[in-house]
């Protein structure tokens, strides 16, 4: 419990200044001395970040843009950062979420690893199992148990003890591979086995035919949303939001032209997800009409466990996948709180100057009262406040939506919502 409150008070502080480190590469001066040892665990957050110390216990980083670590680390090495590269020998487990991760090391226990670039080097030796998720993945290394790749592309190179298990697209595997179990890999296209590759088990290749049938029987917008929710979706997104934040901060655009820009992706974005999900909408609105302060209550409790369940459940080894869909999710009902809180609030708007506000469409309804909230959210400090309690407010409701009013809606109050 220490060290996961210790955890929770290291992300809420990175955004003021870093906590743990040996040296950060931004700064001038050292936080510590260089090759100092550690017998505890140790919590870092910052920017740039060159870790040159022992650890004997468990090294954890959180929200750093790049890690760079140069000496062991007797226990697990836990990192979620943008460049992360691993140099020296971890004894425990290596488990990174970032965009570009390297590891050329040992690693005595598991290797799982989320990322958009994800390179293993020819040093790395992996002592059990390997699991990697991402977009580009070269694995060169060694593991004495099975390996198992969900990418876009891989190139597989060294010894695997065990089995090659792969999901994706383009699967390559170099000359001189030794592969002591099976070959399994499900893909639309053929594997580019080398020649001189060794492969001591079966060979098993699923076309996903069958899958790719059902999606197109559910139409469209179920592809897409299964898209959006896969590894490579989830990755795209975040390259093109990385993109558009950068652009912001490095272009100065005039402040009109940012806000003007923000508030049209929101009224876009906005009615999409009214228009995409009528009946979670209105049984929301209902809820917060009759329910708004247990709704708050509710949205409170939510905000403050999840993020806490997610790092658990990261730091493990066979529940770290949930814990990024579980991240995932919860920012979409973030999202979709938002989203609902302000229809409810813009139709009580328009019921103050006029009878007939029930009858108002529901995109325009929902369009003023996020740009009230917008406005509301330029008052310094109190803005933020009056955000978070509109954002709780609405996860709050719509966590209720399961459970909430049992009647259908009226097909003139569908139409209300979505006119």
């Amino acid at each position: 419990m220490r060290n996961l409150t210790i955890a929770a008070l290291a992300i809420l502080c990175m955004a003021v200044e870093p906590a743990l480190a040996t040296k950060f590469i931004n700064f001038e001066k050292e936080a510590s001395q260089i090759d100092t040892m550690y017998n505890d665990d140790i919590f870092i957050s910052g920017f740039k970040i060159k870790f040159d110390s022992r650890v004997y216990g468990d090294l954890t980083c959180l929200l750093a843009y790049e890690m760079v670590q140069t000496d062991t680390i007797f226990g697990n090495f836990s990192a979620f950062a943008q460049s992360l590269q691993n140099l020296e020998p971890v004894m425990g487990s290596f488990r990174a979420f970032g965009r570009r991760i390297s590891c050329n090391s040992r690693v005595d226990r598991f290797l799982l690893l989320y990322g958009q670039e994800i390179n293993i080097g020819p040093d790395a030796r992996i002592m059990r199992d390997a699991d990697l998720w991402g977009a580009n993945i070269a694995y060169q290394g060694s593991v004495d148990g099975n390996l198992k790749i969900r990418a876009h592309s891989a190139v597989v190179s060294g010894n695997i003890g065990g089995n090659l298990i792969f999901a994706g697209d383009s699967l390559t595997i170099n000359p001189n591979t030794v592969i002591g179990g099976d070959l399994n890999y499900d893909s639309p296209n053929r594997a580019n086995v080398s020649s001189g590759v060794t492969v001591k088990g079966q060979v098993n290749w699923q076309k996903p035919e069958e899958e790719k049938k059902q999606e197109a029987e559910r139409g469209g917008f179920w592809s897409t949303l299964t898209w959006i929710a896969s590894v490579k979706g989830y990755l795209v997104w975040n390259i093109v939001s990385s993109i558009l934040v950068l652009a912001f901060i490095i272009i100065p655009f005039p402040t009109w032209l940012v806000t003007i820009t923000f508030w049209f992706i929101l009224v876009t974005a906005g009615n999409l997800t009214i228009l995409a999900t009528k009946p979670k909408a209105l049984a929301a609105e209902a809820i917060l009409g009759q329910r708004f302060f247990p709704s708050m209550g509710l949205g409170f409790i939510v905000f403050m466990l999840v993020p806490i369940i997610a790092i658990v459940l990261f730091f493990t080894i066979l529940l770290a996948p949930l814990a990024m869909a579980l991240s995932m999710l919860f920012g979409v009902a973030v999202f979709a709180g938002g989203v609902y809180v302000s229809l409810y609030a813009g139709r009580r708007v328009c019921m103050l100057f006029s009878r007939g506000a029930k009858g108002t469409p529901g995109y325009l309804c929902y369009t003023i009262g996020m740009s009230i909230l917008l406005l509301l959210s330029l008052i310094p400090i109190l803005g933020y406040l009056i955000i978070f309690v509109a954002l709780l407010t609405g996860v709050g409701a719509l966590v209720q939506v399961p459970w909430g009013p049992k009647s259908e809606p009226s097909a003139q109050a569908v139409a209300i919502v979505v006119q």
